[in-house]
């Protein structure tokens, strides 16, 4: 199956992967996924513990691109603000006050409900802050941070509400921790 996405951490997710029934061990991938004609169509590199048998690897025309852009010096490193946080929106807003003991101001954002050491601490972000628009577009049902795609040294300004009162921050992303 093509397209695949697998969350990494907190803060990361491999995207546009392809699934497979191959068997991938740690330690062995890194090595070729082929088709029924010998053909290398992808580099194995996930597996989900939980789920026996199903790895995932990069599409071999993904990983060319990369290649190219470690070649010439140009590729950019995944970059992360360190933040968890909650989305929510009409259809889960009351549950996420409830789980979380307090009043949303907004009808959908992001809660933020932890912040690391990193961009988000030293912009001052703080659990609690809801966050309602980045760089100027407004955050709407079914975002997520991961749909940004950062990279390292990618400037992002957040307006947030925090105690009832709206508040821009500007940070810029470093690397993924």
């Amino acid at each position: 199956a093509l397209g695949r996405s697998i969350a990494t951490g907190e803060q990361s997710a491999l995207r546009d992967l392809i699934q497979t029934d191959a068997s991938i061990n740690p330690g062995n991938s890194g090595g070729p996924l082929l088709d029924s004609e010998g053909r290398v169509i992808g580099i194995n590199t996930a597996i989900i513990k939980e789920a026996q048998g199903i790895g995932f690897a990069i599409p071999i025309d993904k990983a060319g691109e990369t290649a190219d852009l470690i070649i010439k010096g140009k590729l950019r490193r995944p970059g992360a603000i360190g933040i968890s946080y909650v989305p929510f929106d009409q259809t889960n807003k009351k549950l996420i006050e409830k789980r979380f003991r307090i009043n949303l101001p907004v009808e959908q954002g992001f809660l933020i409900t932890q912040v690391f050491s990193g961009p988000a601490s030293k912009a001052g972000l703080k659990a609690g802050d809801i966050v309602i628009a980045i760089n100027g577009q407004e955050i709407t049902k079914g975002a997520n941070f991961t749909g940004l795609d950062l990279k390292v040294g990618d400037r992002l300004t957040m307006e947030i509400y925090r105690n009832g009162r709206k508040h821009k921050v500007e940070m810029t992303a470093g690397p993924i921790q």
